[in-house]
């Protein structure tokens, strides 16, 4: 029970790190007018680093079978994204290609959290 409530807390902390992220985004495309690639870029860098702290934070408190947790910090992360995505925008509009690309970067950065932890 103790590992669910920290795992709730962690998904708090890294969809808070998002939002924060995205917001400073959002200023730095106001800013300086970067274009949309650069946005797409933005935002999977945002992605990695939430996914990352997630799997850290999750390795620390885990203290066995860090990586595995890492994985599956990125893995809920992608998974209630994409319910979030599709209540909000009643379907999924993303290419598959960008899906699979997010969902890797989210479990390798994951992962790459939970070994630093």
């Amino acid at each position: 029970m103790e590992s669910l409530k920290s795992i709730g807390k962690i998904l708090l902390v890294m969809y808070a790190m998002t939002a924060i992220l995205l917001f400073l985004l959002a200023l730095l495309v106001q800013r300086l007018g970067i274009e949309s690639g650069g946005i797409s870029v933005g935002i999977c860098i945002v992605y990695v680093i939430s996914c990352f702290v997630g799997g850290f934070f999750a390795g620390k408190v885990q203290k066995s079978k860090k990586f595995i947790w890492g994985i599956l910090m990125g893995m809920m992360y992608v998974i209630i994204m994409l319910v979030i995505t599709l209540v909000a925008k009643h379907g999924f509009h993303a290419t598959v290609s960008d899906f699979i690309t997010n969902l890797l970067l989210c479990l390798g950065s994951g992962m790459i959290g939970g070994m630093l932890s």
